[in-house]
């Protein structure tokens, strides 16, 4: 991390994973100067790594993460396996500590837009862009993504989400055809593994791609009318969970839709207003998505 020359920090703390961020964001929060040093690339996997216990959970919690753990597994205890036998522990009730912990992979616990997102504007950094005169801008994760997939099949460059947040800000700029512009890339964190999250999150920003709670009736033929009735005949279902219950006439279905336009989708919702289906659009970034996707 590159500081002022001559300036002294508060406090140095080494190594940026999980224990090293609370110290580092409980000093600040006290008004310490806090730099922090990591020898490893972010985001990064460790073995034994992916399970929160409740006093884990108390922590993030304080420091104003609840609402992204909801969207993980959530779990009531311990399972311990050995010498064959099997033990369930469940996690006690307590007045400070929550009775759950959270599943999580060590890899996601990282933001996702690594090195850019911060909960707090940098005190040694931040005077210096300000006093630099240049203008800040915010970037959407979904753009990103679809700014790193363009990177990739168009000029084949591999950019790790940071590293293309330089040429996804362009379109929000009022250039001239012929402005020179200087757009810094870096690719060095790039996590092949996650291609698939990076399409998702872009193809869902582009507004190709929406989920729907649609309750079928439980007949014969209901999926049929579905499909001649409300797809149109581009428009292909990328999900489709539902799960029978004998003792109800209708059983509720998660559907995920990917349409070949955006301005496919206006029609696509006009049919399925004209449905007697029961069909609830599950909009990103709500708890239902959350949750569900």
């Amino acid at each position: 991390m590159a500081t002022q020359p001559g300036h002294r920090h508060d406090l140095l703390v080494i190594g940026a994973g999980p224990a090293g961020a609370a110290a580092g964001y409980w000093a600040a929060e006290h008004g310490l100067d806090v730099v922090m040093v990591e020898r490893k690339s972010f985001p990064r996997e460790k073995t034994c790594g992916d399970g929160l216990t409740p006093r884990a959970v108390k922590q993030l919690h304080d420091m104003g993460l609840a609402r992204t753990l909801e969207s993980y597994h959530r779990v009531t205890g311990l399972r311990a396996i050995a010498h064959g036998r099997t033990l369930e522990l469940r996690w006690p009730e307590h007045p400070v500590y929550p009775n759950y912990g959270y599943v999580i992979r060590r890899a996601e616990l990282d933001t996702f837009v690594d090195g850019a997102a911060v909960r707090r504007v940098g005190e040694t950094t931040y005077p210096l862009v300000r006093d630099a005169g240049v203008q800040l801008r915010t970037v959407d994760e979904g753009r990103v993504c679809t700014e790193m997939l363009d990177l990739y099949q168009t000029d084949g460059i591999i950019a790790e989400p940071a590293g293309a947040l330089a040429t996804a800000a362009l379109d929000d700029l009022d250039l001239d055809a012929d402005t020179d512009v200087v757009c810094l890339l870096s690719g060095g964190n790039n996590d092949v593994s996650r291609y698939a999250e990076v399409v998702e999150r872009s193809l869902v920003h582009r507004g190709l791609k929406h989920y729907y709670l649609v309750e079928f009736p439980q007949e014969p033929g209901a999926l049929r009318r579905f499909l001649d009735e409300v797809l149109g005949p581009d428009d292909d279902i990328v999900l489709f969970e539902y799960v029978k219950r004998d003792n109800r006439e209708t059983g509720a279905a998660l559907v995920g839709i990917e349409i070949s336009e955006r301005d496919a989708y206006e029609p696509l919702w006009k049919r399925m207003e004209a449905s007697p289906l029961r069909i609830q659009l599950v909009a990103p970034g709500t708890t239902a998505y959350r949750f569900l996707v």
